[in-house]
């Protein structure tokens, strides 16, 4: 999903992205999908929001650090989502599973935008810019 977003652009990818971590995640226990999920989200937040990184030049090695523990707290964002659709899913069935997840994730982009003074970037939406007809 990280090319997805801008300098690589390829928004497409967006909309596949996270199918290979569902599919893996689909039969396993709860815990095991918050990890995947969790994992996932730490990989992704990492490498986009790489350019946090970058003002080691003007902070010090803080920088990473800094950056490392934003990651941590929306990848954690991530590990929640993947264990609460994956009980939802035991419980529902897969079809009521495919929509809680969607709900999950709508819930999830709002969190990140909203909660702990708003970190609205990286969500899903932001990656479909150059998509004029889709927006």
């Amino acid at each position: 999903m990280f090319w997805a977003f801008p300098r690589f652009h390829w928004f497409v990818l967006a909309w596949v992205g996270l199918v290979p971590l569902i599919y893996v995640s689909a039969n396993t226990t709860p815990w095991s999908v918050a990890r995947r999920f969790f994992v996932a989200g730490w990989v992704f937040h990492t490498l986009v929001l790489q350019w946090l990184a970058a003002n080691i030049y003007w902070a010090g090695g803080w920088a990473v650090l800094g950056q490392q523990g934003l990651v941590m707290l929306l990848a954690l964002f991530w590990g929640f989502t993947g264990f609460a659709w994956s009980v939802a899913r035991r419980r529902n069935g897969r079809l009521a599973g495919a929509v809680l997840l969607a709900l999950l994730w709508t819930g999830l982009e709002w969190c990140h935008a909203n909660l702990l003074s708003g970190f609205g970037w990286c969500a899903l939406g932001y990656s479909q810019g150059p998509d004029l007809y889709l927006l």
